[in-house]
C-alpha cells in the first residue's frame, strides 16, 4: 500500500513540475500583418483578406487592413465583388509582413477578339510493342496533317503538310490576317479536327484521327480574362480515336477594344 500511494505522489511531483517548466518556455509572438488596398489611387474599403481556410480582416475608409496570426508564413488574397487584384495573392512571414494590391474594375468587353494563334502540345503517346510508337529508338512514327479549324461555315487547314508530333513540342500555327473574328458578348463555336498518321512497327503509315473538338466561346467576356491584352482558352487530353496520343489546344486571341 505504501508502494502504490509512493507511486501516486512521484506521478503528481512529476505533472506539477512538468507544468512549471511548460509555463516558462517563451511563447512564440504572432506575425503581425498590414497591408493597403488601393483603387484609382485612393483606398478601397471593405474588401475581405483571405486564405484558404480563414477570413482575417477587411479593408478600412482607407483601404488600410491588419491583422496577426499564429502562423510563421501565411498565403493571402483579397476579395471584392465587381474587382480583381494585382498581385492576385502576397506570401507573407517574419520580415516580409507587408502586402499592398491593386484593385482593378471588371468590366464587359465591348469589341472583338480576333483569333492569332492556336498552340497544339501532344502530352501523351502512347508506346509499348503492341501500340503505336512514338520516337521510339530514334525514329519519328507519328505525324500530323490537316489539322482543320472550323468556325461557322468556314474551315480553315492549319498545316499543309505532314508534321511530326513530338510529346511536350509545342506547335504553333500564327494567323497573318482577321479571317477568325468574334464579336464580345455573343456566344460562339470553334471545332478543331487533327488528322495524323502513325506507323506500327515503323512499317506502313495508317491513319487516325480526334474526335471533332469544339471550343465554345462564352459570353460576357470581361476584363478579367484578359492577360497583356490577349485572351486564351484552352483543350486539355484531347483523345484521337484510337487513343494513341493526346493533346493539349490553345487558342489565343488579340482583344480589339470597340
Amino acid at each position: 500500500m505504501m508502494v502504490i500511494k509512493r507511486g501516486v505522489v512521484c506521478i503528481l511531483l512529476m505533472f506539477v513540475a512538468l507544468t512549471f517548466f511548460a509555463c516558462q518556455l517563451p511563447t512564440l509572438p504572432d506575425l503581425s500583418c498590414r497591408g493597403v488596398i488601393t483603387f484609382n489611387d485612393l483606398g478601397l474599403e471593405g474588401v475581405s483578406i483571405k486564405s484558404d481556410v480563414k477570413d482575417f480582416a477587411k479593408t478600412n475608409s482607407e483601404g488600410e487592413f491588419s491583422f496577426s496570426t499564429k502562423s510563421k508564413t501565411i498565403t493571402i488574397f483579397p476579395v471584392l465583388e465587381g474587382y480583381m487584384f494585382q498581385p492576385k495573392q502576397a506570401v507573407l512571414s517574419e520580415g516580409e509582413n507587408v502586402a499592398n494590391f491593386t484593385a482593378i474594375k471588371i468590366e464587359p468587353l465591348k469589341g472583338e477578339m480576333v483569333l492569332r494563334k492556336v498552340i497544339i502540345t501532344p502530352t501523351s503517346i502512347a508506346s509499348s510493342p503492341d501500340n503505336y510508337v512514338f520516337n521510339s529508338q530514334g525514329k519519328e512514327c507519328l505525324k500530323a496533317s490537316n489539322i482543320v479549324l472550323s468556325y461557322q461555315d468556314s474551315s480553315f487547314t492549319l498545316n499543309n503538310g505532314a508534321m511530326y508530333l513530338y510529346k511536350n513540342q509545342k506547335n504553333v500555327f500564327d494567323f497573318a490576317d482577321n479571317q477568325i473574328k468574334f464579336e464580345c458578348g455573343k456566344e460562339q463555336r470553334l471545332g478543331i479536327l487533327v488528322n495524323a498518321y502513325f506507323s506500327k512497327y515503323y512499317q506502313e503509315w495508317e491513319t487516325t484521327d480526334t474526335e471533332q473538338t469544339y471550343l465554345d466561346i462564352w459570353s460576357p467576356q470581361t476584363n478579367a480574362d484578359l492577360i497583356d491584352g490577349k485572351i486564351e482558352y484552352n483543350l486539355f487530353a484531347i483523345n484521337n480515336k484510337s487513343r494513341a496520343f493526346t493533346l493539349d489546344i490553345t487558342f489565343v486571341f488579340d482583344y480589339e477594344c470597340a
